[in-house]
């Protein structure tokens, strides 16, 4: 980063003690400019980016040395700002150099979700579009005299935003434990990658790295942390550089109970910035979606059921459905009519839906499919309807069209573009390994398992994953392995009727009658449904045969 005296700037940067950097969205070019005109005229010296970078200059360079030496930001914000990423990281320079921002609101307008933490400190000025009264307000404000009495005061120290409805996260600044104090920018730009790659995950609520900034979290508990900032979770950690070597340790913490819930560390060869904070952002990632997911069931299934909201009867339906059991997927659905019922629009809950009645269908756990098998179908098609760009809908989606053997390639096409919303979706990563086995890309396919279970490795799923390559390792004629890998599964889940099916084709194949005629028996007391039907997972003619094949062999 070029240093501030360094940077090129143009006019209006002489009275650096009276700066006045002014933020703002480019579709608001006109408003900033007659705003930085009236200013200038006082005698306040402006800053302005479609101004005042030099031609040929480092145009963020220049901004990061603008703000850095300002007395004030004044941010304008607008239905554009809102919307506008530069306008959200010229905020984060503030609040990382400590600069005092002055919000002004133009019209009618209510600060976005991302934004909302960071300015709810600050002290409004209400102008409408009266230039004039925004002028007078930023200058009070340079000059130390009280705004004028149409800015807002600040929330008590007691106010604080209540929780949302989804798992809340703020990610702490990270600690620089290395002895190059200026290295601060490496450590900033680890937290902020982690935070980054977080908010780009639709399940969790991840506050504004420029509110965590703002708080002196060394001084506080983490329930005081998590209190104001209207979180449920805090991911604290600390980077130590040593030379090409770095080391970065991360921590999830309940911020209600101060208790610790994962920890992990990462150590790297420093030989490309950014591709570190990339592949520790992701990893990071990855692994806190399904952390707090069962953090989050695991605090739902211990309250009542009565008086809960949409989100926690999902969550219980999520743990209901993990154990593959007939009356638990019921009772699952029951919680799901119930979300869904409070909030109709809940995409995850509908997709739920359509999964358990596709569970039902596949193993036989009624007597009359057709309903069912329609329900599954129709909640699927609304539930990407209403939420399209939703790694996890996507997912459920994609699992509830395979063992229906229903749009198979259409699922495939769901399923790369829920990792492609999310790839540290592990929920993502072993439906994609379903469908790639089933589809015949073995190798493929027991690749996907293996990252979803490195993305989620304490996972209720693993017999699920396991299962998962086992028919991977069918496809491959691989029955010893695949035998070795059921085994496992039979005995975490083992309500699961395909285990048992495909454990008669394997020992079949290997000419192990006396295990293939009670792995037949144990299918049996599962399902109802004849196991030459339960040909979904097959796409493949060869994979279809060789399964008919084994089991035709089991049966002696």
């Amino acid at each position: 980063m070029m240093p501030a005296e360094r940077c090129s700037w143009g006019k209006g940067v002489g009275d650096a003690a009276r700066l006045v950097f002014l933020s703002h969205a480019s579709a608001d070019t006109e408003v900033a400019a007659r705003l930085v005109a009236d200013l200038e005229a006082l005698g306040a010296a402006c800053w302005i980016s479609g101004r005042d970078v030099v031609p040929g200059a480092n145009f963020q360079e220049a901004i990061v040395g603008a703000i850095r030496t300002a007395r004030a930001v004044v941010f304008l914000l607008t239905a554009a700002s809102n919307r506008s990423d530069e306008v959200r990281k010229e905020l984060a320079l503030a609040s990382s150099f400590k600069v005092p921002v002055i919000p002004v609101r133009l019209g009618a307008v209510e600060p976005a979700e991302a934004l909302r933490y960071e300015l709810a400190t600050r002290q409004w000025v209400e102008a409408g579009e009266d230039v004039a009264q925004v002028v007078a307000a930023v200058l009070a404000a340079l000059g130390g005299a009280d705004p004028p009495s149409t800015a807002l005061a600040p929330p008590t120290q007691d106010a604080a935003p209540a929780l949302p409805q989804k798992p809340s996260i703020a990610v702490l600044p990270f600690a620089n434990l290395g002895t190059d104090t200026e290295q601060g920018y490496f450590v900033d730009g680890m937290t902020e990658e982690i935070a980054t790659a977080l908010s780009r995950i639709r399940s969790i609520f991840v506050v504004a790295i420029t509110s965590t900034r703002s708080l002196d979290t060394s001084a506080l508990g983490p329930n005081e942390v998590g209190r104001r900032l209207g979180v449920r979770y805090l991911l604290d950690g600390s980077v130590r550089r040593a030379a090409d070597r770095v080391r970065i340790t991360v921590k999830l913490i309940d911020a209600a109970t101060g208790t610790q819930i994962w920890a992990n560390r990462y150590d790297d060869v420093l030989d490309d910035v950014f591709a570190l904070q990339d592949r520790v952002a992701l990893s990071v990632a990855g692994v806190i979606e399904p952390t707090v997911l069962e953090a989050e069931i695991k605090r739902a299934v211990a309250r009542p059921t009565a008086d809960v909201g949409a989100y926690d009867l999902y969550l219980q339906a999520v743990a209901l459905i993990d154990s593959y059991e007939r009356a638990a997927v019921f009772a699952a659905l029951e919680r799901l009519e119930r979300a869904i019922a409070i909030d109709p629009r809940f995409a995850r809950a509908v997709a739920l839906v359509g999964y358990a009645h596709a569970q039902i269908v596949v193993t036989g756990w009624t007597d009359d499919a057709a309903p069912h098998r329609r329900q599954a179908i129709e909640c699927a098609g609304r539930a990407v309807q209403m939420a399209g760009d939703d790694a996890e809908v996507l997912a459920w989606v994609a699992a509830t069209y395979l063992p229906l053997d229903e749009q198979v390639e259409a699922a495939i096409a769901l399923i790369d573009r829920s990792l492609e919303l999310n790839p540290g979706c592990a929920v993502a990563w072993m439906m994609s390994g379903w469908l790639r086995a089933a589809v015949g890309a073995a190798e493929r396919a027991i690749a996907d398992f293996q990252t979803a279970m490195r993305l989620d490795p304490c996972s209720t799923d693993r017999g699920y994953q396991l299962s998962g390559i086992a028919l991977a390792k069918f496809d491959l004629g691989h029955y010893g392995e695949a035998v070795r890998l059921l085994t496992e599964a039979h005995h975490l889940q083992p309500a699961v009727s395909i285990n048992a099916a495909l454990l008669a084709a394997c020992h079949g194949h290997l000419g192990q009658q006396e295990a293939a005629q009670a792995a037949l028996a144990n299918y049996r007391r599962l399902s109802t449904i004849d196991i030459r039907q339960r040909t979904s997972l097959f796409q493949r003619p060869d994979h279809r045969a060789a399964f008919l094949a084994g089991i035709a062999l089991a049966e002696g």
